[in-house]
């Protein structure tokens, strides 16, 4: 995986040296020292996840936005986990924010944030429960901005005497369209012996995409801004809340409670791995106790309308691999079986830390797989890896012996792309 200069901590001892009263600093190759930022990267790795799971769950467009979004806070993040003892924990209930007029300076020409919007009329969209209670000057921006809303076709049907107040607005572009050796209209030009019965239209005749592009207008940038915050309120109201309004300069500030995306994303790989192993009926049971707390047995029947048979055999299969366990709450001394509340519950740390075991277990055992199947074909790799073969392995070992070294290189392919999917569990489960 490639990773940007962000990710890259640069230190070194400057070398001073004096000229006068002038003190010069210069520096050569041996007085850089490189170091990956190991927290940086995680970072980095957190917001791809986010992204991939904005990706998913919304849609493309609606991703590229949020991208845009996680990188102008990734510069004001850190680490994933803030240390007390290192990291300034004044602000952490809010958090770093961007508000939606830099979103749209920060974004990329090349994203239209128009697509993946809905067309629906501006009195349809409810945004005060995503929303703060702001002041009444706030909101009368808002309503100036739902009035630009609508269709994107709309500024071609102008009049001309609005194309000519935009032209007179944004530059001497009449000028422009009047000395264009294109294919505009010159007046002094003689007359073509074949011209056009009709005048062809103007929009047809003039354009600037080689010579001098026009500059967008303030309708194009208002609508461009009203998708990219559409996008955000998108983002602010799909569940997990991807982004939360925390503010209104700007058209709004935007910020990302990460601890909350993170325990989502955990409770998801749980949940299919929880799936994998004892089925539907598994998977629910554990997901009415992460949500309901300590239950009985007739308790958990009830919220999942399940035959009390079938949950005490999951149960008990359960508690066999520490999924869940239980809890007695005896009603007097006595301690009496018939006297005792049999309480189950579902520890979600305890069961990170399960499968956190298992994981590793499994990339030991590929690691384990992959060196017996190289050493297998130890002969074959001895030869690949002379220095008269490598790189020329189709043309100077034998079709057997070939056919071999490509097994074993797809094995190991396989093998470390599994490994792969187990780290990126891992990265969720316990670095983020």
């Amino acid at each position: 995986m490639l990773f940007t200069a962000r990710v890259i901590d640069l230190t070194w001892v400057p070398r001073a040296s004096r000229v006068g009263h002038d003190s010069l600093l210069t520096y050569t190759k041996h007085d850089l020292t490189v170091r990956i930022n190991y927290e940086k990267c995680k970072v980095a790795l957190r917001n791809q996840h986010l992204v991939s799971l904005a990706r998913g769950d919304i849609g493309e467009t609606t991703s590229q936005v949020y991208a845009v979004l996680l990188n102008l806070l990734e510069g004001r993040i850190p680490r994933c986990q803030l240390d007390p003892t290192i990291d300034d924990l004044s602000d952490i209930d809010e958090g770093p924010s961007v508000s939606t007029m830099e979103l749209a300076r920060a974004m990329d020409k090349s994203i239209n944030p128009s697509f993946g919007i809905g067309k629906v009329d501006s009195h349809s969209i409810k945004t005060a429960a995503l929303e703060k209670p702001q002041r009444k000057r706030k909101r009368e921006i808002e309503d100036s901005e739902a009035t630009v809303e609508g269709d994107a076709s709309s500024d071609e049907d102008e009049d001309d005497q609005d194309a000519l107040d935009d032209v007179d607005e944004h530059g001497n572009i009449p000028q422009v369209d009047q000395d264009s050796d294109g294919d505009g209209e010159d007046p002094f030009a003689e007359p073509l012996t074949k011209a056009p019965a009709v005048k062809p239209p103007r929009a047809t005749k003039v354009t600037f995409d080689e010579k001098l592009p026009k500059p967008a207008s303030r309708e194009d940038r208002m609508n461009r801004t009203t998708n990219i915050k559409n996008h955000l309120l998108l983002l602010a109201d799909y569940s997990p809340h991807f982004v939360r309004k925390c503010g209104s300069r700007g058209l709004g500030e935007w910020t990302v409670d990460f601890d909350e995306l993170v325990n989502y994303m955990q409770e998801t790989e749980l949940d299919d791995i929880l799936f994998e192993a004892f089925g539907q009926l598994g998977c629910r049971i554990a997901r009415i106790l992460r949500q309901k707390g300590k239950l009985e047995e007739k308790q958990i029947q009830k919220f999942g309308l399940l035959k009390l048979k079938d949950v005490r055999t999951k149960l008990v299969e359960m508690q066999m691999s520490g999924i869940v366990d239980i809890q007695e709450v005896p009603k007097d001394s006595t301690r009496a079986a018939g006297r005792t509340i049999f309480l189950w519950y579902f520890d979600p740390d305890r069961v990170k830390m399960i499968v956190l075991e298992h994981i590793y277990k499994t990339m030991s055992r590929c690691l384990q797989v992959l060196k017996a199947e190289k050493y297998d074909r130890r002969e074959v790799l001895s030869q690949a890896e002379r220095t008269d073969v490598r790189g020329q392995e189709s043309e100077m070992l034998p079709s057997i012996q070939l056919e071999r070294l490509n097994e074993i290189r797809d094995t190991e392919k396989k093998i470390f792309t599994q490994i792969g999917r187990l780290d990126d569990l891992v990265a969720i489960l316990k670095d983020f």
